[in-house]
Order: structure tokens, then sequence, then C-alpha cells
């Protein structure tokens, strides 16, 4: 049942109806006179709620100026409607009733997975810490100490906070309702069979009031609710979640068609798997050979980073406590669970961390990726694979590991001016909004002049995935990374796998051939080095450049009242874009 109110300007609604479920009822006052057929605006609904093969049932006048406006609609096929009936006037409307030839929807069910995390005994959880082998005597390899921290938390959580299946009714949640709500409409319901029964004014007037009163109620439940939500946020993207929630925009799990969750996965695995290597196989043997491997930052300069610097407990720490709360479904326990007792794990931590950076080797455990199909765009087909990118959900210890790495490695290249200048992503204080204003100003300086711009706008295919990666270590060795650092950077690369999970099942793990994960954190930095050559090479060609991740835009102004201006000009983009291929 759909309930509006005055929708006349709202023609968008009817195109979203015709759509839902069987049983179709839309109710309410239109505020558009049903009864004066000749009214333009009468016409205009008519058409409409033909067009959408509606039909409308109330026939009296439902307003104290003898007009019909309240509607009551439902699909001509359907037999929702048995009858409708005009009753007596609460206001200046009067009471529409109708007998619906439909049931009540079952309440949906479904089986879920939980732990009773809130009811942890946390003294006693700390006392299992400190008397494991994890603090008492931890693994001296890397690997091993990895499974190590993964073995003794998920044994512990299981001891505290066991796993429990349950079947749960499936209702909206509305977590501002509250009991006081609840008693105020129970004796809203009340005093309403009273009038009813009695018909006095006082009665009418009286359950008038507290249908007043508990409108107020919701309404500043709603309004404490969400505004506690958003005094709480920390960042605009939290606020614009909470946002979003009032506005019941939901970003609803879209899948393609499908009979078994099992059969999906797989076939989303294979896909991911093979979508790259038929990217490949479409290029040239040139490309493929990695022709552009230096940079403008070649051993030019006297720099090299041998190995990374140990980190002590306290950047561990801080790293930790500002990482966001989010867990992976292969973390051993939450994440909130893992900062309560950071006092604790955080010796074990920072010598995971350290070893790694010792030995310059990435632990296996760590390489293994769970991939969410996430649908690019709203507008894509969902029953078609493309319109699909892998999303990947890392371990959170995993991550911080990358976020020590990602702090040496963006150190070294600003202190040996090896970051690309005109590479507006991942860097601080550059956004999207100061690669518009830099491409932005450059153009009008030039129409300034009284010149034309030639923009060429390029987008790289599935860019974080295509990644070679014995390119992107020779990138490295450009820029003089050497030593334990380049052996930990093709640690991290190599021997990577991924499995793809729909819903509560898994497909096959896949070695990753290529690529970098989406959704991790060196991700993006690794993409900026191993893109770096673009700038170098549109330089050479004299063409203005701007790098925004995978997004590049290529431009060069022109004497426009000049053919030859204009020819060479265009000769210079396209043995750019040419170079940049190769």
């Amino acid at each position: 049942m759909v309930a509006g109110y005055n929708p006349e300007d709202d023609v968008a609604i009817m195109f979203q109806i015709r759509r839902k479920a069987d049983g179709l009822v839309i109710v309410g006052d239109f505020n558009i006179h049903w009864d004066n057929q000749s009214n333009a605006d009468t016409k205009k609904f008519a058409d409409i709620i033909k067009s959408h093969d509606l039909l409308q049932h109330v026939c009296e006048s439902t307003h104290i100026s003898g007009h019909i406006l309240d509607y009551v609609l439902s699909r001509r096929d359907e037999d929702a409607i048995r009858s409708v009936e005009v009753s007596s006037f609460l206001s200046d409307h009067a009471a529409v009733h109708c007998d619906l030839h439909m049931s009540k929807p079952a309440v949906g069910r479904k089986e879920i997975v939980y732990r009773k995390l809130k009811t942890i005994n946390h003294e006693a959880l700390a006392e299992d810490l400190e008397s494991s082998d994890l603090i008492r005597k931890p693994e001296t390899d890397i690997d091993k100490l990895a499974d190590q921290y993964d073995r003794t938390l998920s044994t512990i959580l299981d001891k505290h906070a066991p796993i429990k299946r349950c079947v749960v009714a499936t209702r909206p949640p509305n977590p501002w309702y509250s009991e006081e709500i609840t008693e105020a409409k129970k004796l809203r319901r009340r005093l309403e069979r009273k009038w009813r029964k009695t018909r006095l004014e006082v009665d009418r007037q009286c359950f008038r009031d507290q249908g007043l009163i508990v409108l107020d109620m919701i309404k500043k439940a709603k309004a404490s609710f969400y505004e506690k939500q958003i005094s709480d946020c920390v960042s605009q993207r939290d606020v614009y979640k909470v946002i979003d929630k009032m506005l019941h925009y939901r970003n609803k799990s879209v899948l393609p068609t499908h009979r078994s969750d099992q059969e999906l996965a797989e076939k989303f695995i294979r896909y991911f798997s093979t979508k790259i290597q038929d990217i490949r196989a479409t290029l040239d043997a040139e490309v493929l050979t990695g022709g552009n491997l230096t940079t403008a930052h070649s051993t030019e300069k006297d720099h090299t980073l041998n190995s990374f610097d140990l980190a002590s407990e306290e950047e561990v720490r801080k790293i930790i406590s500002g990482s966001p709360p989010s867990s992976s479904s292969q973390d051993p326990v939450p994440t909130w669970i893992l900062k309560r007792h950071l006092h604790l794990l955080l010796p074990s931590i920072t010598l995971m961390v350290n070893r790694s950076l010792e030995t310059g080797i990435f632990p296996s455990s760590f390489k293994q990726a769970v991939v969410r199909p996430l649908l690019k765009k709203p507008s894509l087909d969902p029953d078609t694979l493309n319109s699909y990118r892998p999303v990947c959900n890392l371990k959170f210890i995993s991550k911080v590991l990358e976020r020590v790495v990602a702090q040496r490695l963006q150190e070294y290249l600003e202190l040996n001016d090896l970051s690309e200048p005109l590479q507006s992503a991942y860097k601080k204080h550059h956004s999207t909004e100061s690669a518009l204003i830099k491409v932005h100003n450059d153009i009008h300086q030039a129409l300034d002049k009284k010149q034309a711009v030639f923009l060429v706008l390029l987008d790289l295919s599935a860019a974080f995935d295509t990644i070679d990666k014995d390119i992107l270590i020779t990138r490295f060795r450009s820029i003089g990374v050497k030593g334990s650092a380049l052996a930990w950077i093709s640690s991290y690369l190599c021997n990577r796998s991924q499995a793809v999970r729909i819903n509560e099942c898994m497909s096959s793990f896949a070695e990753l051939l290529y690529g970098v994960p989406q959704g991790s954190v060196l991700g993006p930095s690794f993409f900026s080095i191993y893109a770096s050559p673009l700038a170098e090479i549109a330089r050479t060609h004299g063409i203005h450049i701007h790098l925004y991740a995978d997004d590049t835009q290529l431009y060069s102004s022109f004497d426009p009242s000049d053919p030859l201006s204009e020819a060479s000009t265009r000769h210079r983009l396209e043995a750019c874009i040419g170079d940049m291929r190769a």
C-alpha cells in the first residue's frame, strides 16, 4: 500500500509504482477534483492513471466543498478493492473506508549467525590472553607468528562468545521507536474505539488530541535520534550516511539473478580471474614488454631505500587507534575488541610488523582476500558480470602493516622529490577540487590569449587490476628501492589469491596474477608509482597533463586561426597517446 499527499506535480512516482509487487493500492489526498472531469488537472491525472492501467474507486464527495479529493487507486486487472464507502467527516475531509481483498504479508524469516559479544567477560578474556603462547612464547617465523595470532584470538573468542544460530523475523528497523510511543498509540486506539461507540464530540476531540500527541512523540523521537547520530559523526562521510538513512536511501546488495549462492560465487571468481587475462590478450606485444619502464626519477639522483625502519609500539598503537573500526570476515576478533585489549596485544602486533619488515616477507595468511562484487553504477545491467567490480575485504592487521610501510614509502618519495606533482589523488592537500582548478585555470588562461584548446580524457580500463607486477617492481628499482625494502614489496605483490563471498557462501581461491587488491592501503600509492611515466611522456611531447588516480587529462592549446598550429597540436596529442599505449 502506498500513501500519498497532494502529488499532483510528482508524476515520477507513477512510473515507480507500476513496478511494485502484486496487490498494489494507492490512497491519499490528491487535491484534484475528480468529480470535475473537464478540469485540465483532472484530465492530466486521469491520463496518467490510465496509462498505468490504474482504477480510481471513490465515487462520492470526500470534502466539505462537495468535491472528490481523496482517492483509492488499484490496478485494473487486480481484484484488490471489494468496496469503498465514504463515512462521516472527521475534519474538512471525510473518512474513506475500503474493503481490501488481500492478506497481510507473511513476516519474513531468516537464519542468522551471531555471537553475544556484548556479554563477554573482558576480565576473563584478558586473563586468557595473558596466559596464551602468543604473549608468552611468540613464534619467531613471521608466517607462523601470523598464524599463531589468528589461531589464539579465534580460540579465545570461541570460548567467551561461541557462535550461535537462530531464526528471526525480518522487519524494517526503527531505532528511534520507544515503549512510550507504543503505549501512546494503544491509548489512541482505545480513545478511537470509545468515540466510535459513543459518537460524542468530547470523545472525538480526545481521540484527535491523542493522535496529535502520538505524531508529536514520533517527530521528537526521530529528531532526537538523528540529532545524536549527526553529532556523533567524525567525518563528512559519516554525516552523509546518516542523511541517507533519514531519507531511506539504502545501498541494496544487488546481484545477478541466480539459483545458488555457491554457483554465483564460483561464476564471479572465474570471471574476475579471466577478465584481466582477456584484456592483456588484446594488447599489442609491445605493450606487454613494458617498453616505458623508467621514469624521470630513475637513478639520476643519489637516493636509495634499502630497508624499512622498524616500528615502535607507540607508532603501531597510534595507527590502530586511528584506524576505522570496520572488520573483515577473516579477522579472528572484531576490531573493537582488539582495540579494547590493545595494551595486551600491542607487543605481539608490533613484533609481527617488525619481523615482517626485517625479513622482507609479507605473511602468507595476509595475502588471501575475500572479494565482494559491487555494481559499478545503478544504471548498469545487474545480470551482466561486467557491470561489477571486485572490492577486497582484507584483514585488519594486514592493513596496519601496510600503513606502516605506506608511511615510510611516502616519506622517502617526499624527501627525494619523487612524487608526481601533477597527480592529485592519494596525496595530502590534493583532491578532485585541486585537479579541477588546475585544468580549468590552464584552459581559461589559454582562452584569454585567444587560443583554442584540445582536451583528451583518458580512463584506464580495470586500472588497479591490470598492473603488471614485474613492471611495478622495476618501477621501484628505478626510484632507488632496493634490499629488504624491495624484497618486502615483491613479497607483498606475489602469490596473492582471492575468493568471492556471496552471503554465507565462499568460492574457491584463485591466484591473482596481476594487479593490486582494491581496498588495500598500499594499492593507490603503488598505482601512482606504476603510472608515473605517463606524465613524463606527455611533457616530452609538450602536452599538458593532469592525473587523478586512473583518470588522465591531456590538453594543449593552439592558434585557431592557424591551420598548421591546429594540425601540429593534434599530431603531438596523437603521438603522445601512442607512446602511452606502448
